[in-house]
């Protein structure tokens, strides 16, 4: 039976005060985002501080799933080559008489716990329970929303009853981890905190604001620097009541002062008369409708949860724009919060599966770095336009010095893309918009290919999704006819001619010629395909040769493809836990296994890389890369394309159950 939308066990995911093993989970509406630390509002003293505006670094073998690591929060168009980390503004210092609220270590009442608890339904995070001191109990209540209703704006909500004594509640816009990074400007006029940033590289501008109202309070304390501005409230009774409201405009988009204080003016209206709240979850319904029906899986009631936060935390990362995303969407800046192969492929091919609106999101912000892509194919000497490894928001190189830069691979993937989007829509217009795209990238690939007397054509010195052809010392560094890579290339070569026929534009002949002749590796007398020309059968980072056969649908004997899957797995290293998802998606399609026991293979092995009662997905099991939203992808994909056996319309495939929210598809209709 499809998921009850009133069914609050099976959407809401807690946890009582949370201990070193509970990841922080993530809010969002794919234009703002924040990793909640410490419960909902970080309050511990003892956090290490934030990072700055810069790439924070991946920490191996210390995973940060630790309940006390401070609020990071990110937007989408706070971009200047990297992925800015923003002044905080959900950060509570809260004291009642001399005790200080300290999530990890306050004393609570055994019958009503401190609870965390993430609603999945709409994005809305909140604390609850009784907080034990000297004087009494005191009830805390805890409310953080980042709506879809109005995408540059969010608010917090504090509720403090049956105080003991006088609460001391600080609050505000904190950018002092920052100095280095941003020239900053902060003000407070009544009840209005604004601040002013201007990026150091770009000279792009950012425009804050906070508005707070409280009741049972008054200011005991306003402290405005050129770093933060903060306010201090006094209760001046039992009971608190704090709103908190939130917007963030300018950057990569247009928009200042006047944006921000109407986007606060209407937070400010839609939550005094519950608009903001309905039309947060009219649209998050909306969302819903499209998700993979959880209780279609031979699924535990705890497994069920899980997939739905996968597909959480996806959406929360997504709002259809043209920003670009990266691996980690805006929960972190590892990566230099720049736009990689994850996107396009991991994250694309499920969008464009189940939220095609959202998918078109990454079409667009590739068309806004084809200028810059032009320039660099022209400046290599090369016809054509090539995105760089790692992208930032304007299709600048941000790929480190080294064989990285030739991992070109995410150019086929990049035009494959629109082209999934019209099989699965049927609308033209993808390929209209995607035309530029696609004969750009196919001149570059026909430009950097090269024919040899005998007629064949070759991608030498290439690195393919297997880095460890690079990052292994003894291993070649670049290698020649990357499988997975000349498979990728030629089938969006060939996506390129068809569109053009479908679009009645001309396509160069050369697209065709380089896209027949681009060599394959044949499989050795053992049926296994080799990864690349001259493969000594060293050991794999990830998942490289099988994507030859998902999503690529290379057909082979069943044999020859369950014994390069076999023997790729075996030399498999510690890689992201993605290379098991095509693993997967290959055993479920070829039917010759139980559907359960690869279902609970493919759970059992995304598990290890999960952590926390809020079902946070990180990179690997032993570093720091969260919330990793290649791994989502991944999993919609295997579900999709291996246990329902989705195909796009027109190829006989499986039609994949989607939820039934409810009122969800009538809510989404009006």
């Amino acid at each position: 039976m499809p998921l009850a939308w009133n069914a609050s066990d099976a959407w809401i995911l807690s946890t009582e005060q949370p201990t070193f093993a509970c990841a922080p989970p993530y809010v969002g509406n794919g234009r703002l985002g924040l990793r909640l630390g410490a419960l909902i509002l970080g309050t511990d003293r003892d956090a290490p501080p934030l990072p700055g505006a810069g790439a924070e670094e991946c920490r191996m073998a210390v995973p940060r799933f630790d309940h006390s690591w401070p609020l990071q929060s990110f937007a989408a168009h706070g971009r200047d080559g990297f992925q800015h980390c923003l002044p905080s503004w959900a950060q509570l210092r809260l004291r009642v008489g001399t005790s200080e609220f300290r999530p990890g270590c306050a004393i609570t009442g055994s019958r009503h716990p401190l609870t965390t608890s993430l609603d999945l339904r709409t994005g809305e995070a909140g604390l609850d329970g009784m907080w034990m001191l000297d004087g009494g109990a005191v009830r805390v209540r805890i409310r953080l929303l980042i709506p879809r209703s109005c995408p540059h704006g969010a608010f917090w909500e504090l509720e403090l009853d049956n105080l003991p004594a006088e609460a001391q509640v600080e609050f505000g816009l904190d950018g002092d981890h920052l100095a280095a990074d941003f020239a900053q400007e902060y003000r407070i006029t009544g009840h209005d905190i604004g601040a002013q940033l201007r990026t150091r590289r770009r000279a792009r501008e950012l425009t804050l604001g906070l508005r707070w109202q409280a009741e049972g309070a008054t200011v005991a304390a306003e402290d405005c620097t050129a770093t933060h501005g903060r306010v201090r409230l006094a209760s001046t009774g039992k009971n608190l009541r704090l709103t908190v409201c939130y917007a963030c405009h300018g950057g990569t988009e247009q928009g200042g002062i006047a944006e921000v204080a109407a986007d606060l003016t209407t937070l400010e209206r839609g939550l005094a008369d519950g608009s903001l709240r309905r039309e947060n979850e009219r649209l998050w319904r909306a969302l819903w409708t499209s998700g993979l029906d959880v209780t279609a899986l031979p699924l535990s009631a705890t497994d069920q949860r899980f997939l739905l936060a996968q597909q959480f935390y996806l959406l929360s990362s997504y709002d259809g724009s043209s920003h670009p995303v990266a691996p980690l969407g805006l929960s972190g800046n590892q990566w230099r919060g720049t736009q990689l192969w994850d996107a396009d492929l991991w994250h694309g091919r499920a969008l464009a599966i189940l939220w095609p609106q959202l998918a078109r999101q990454l079409l667009r912000a590739r068309l806004t770095m084809l200028p810059a892509a032009h320039a660099r194919a022209t400046a290599l000497g090369l016809r054509g336009a090539v995105f760089p490894w790692m992208s930032d928001e304007e299709g600048g190189d941000a790929t480190p010095a080294g064989p990285y830069r030739e991992e070109l691979h995410l150019n086929a993937w990049a035009m494959l893309l629109p082209w999934d989007l019209w099989r699965t829509t049927g609308d033209r217009t993808v390929l209209d918009e995607a035309w530029p795209l696609l004969s750009g990238v196919a001149d570059f690939w026909c430009s950097r290919s090269v024919r040899d007397a005998d007629g064949t054509w070759h991608l030498r010195r290439v690195l393919g999704p297997d880095e460890a052809v690079h990052e292994h010392p003894r291993n070649p560094q670049l290698c020649d006819d990357n499988l997975a890579t000349n498979l990728a290339v030629r089938t969006a070569l060939r996506a390129a001619t068809a569109a053009a026929g479908i679009l009645g534009r001309e396509a160069h002949p050369e697209w065709e010629a380089v896209a027949a002749g681009l060599v394959l590796q044949p499989p050795g007398a053992d049926g296994v395909l080799p990864e690349y020309a001259g493969y000594n059968g060293h050991a794999i980072k990830q998942a490289d040769t099988i994507l030859a056969f998902f999503p690529l649908d290379l057909q082979l004997p069943p044999e020859q493809v369950e014994a390069t899957v076999a023997y790729y797995h075996e030399r498999m290293l510690s890689g992201p836990l993605m290379s098991e998802q095509i693993e997967a998606a290959i055993r479920l399609r070829l039917g010759r296994e139980a559907k359960t026991a690869v279902l609970a293979d493919l759970l059992r092995a995304y598990r290890r890389c999960v952590r926390g009662a809020f079902e946070v997905p990180y990179e690997v099991n032993c570093n720091s890369n969260s919330i990793m939203l290649t791994a989502c992808g991944g999993l919609l994909n295997a579900l999709a394309c291996g246990w329902w056996a989705y195909r796009q319309p027109g190829d006989d495939g499986a039609l994949i159950p989607r939820l039934e929210c409810g009122e969800a598809r009538s809510a989404a209709a009006g």
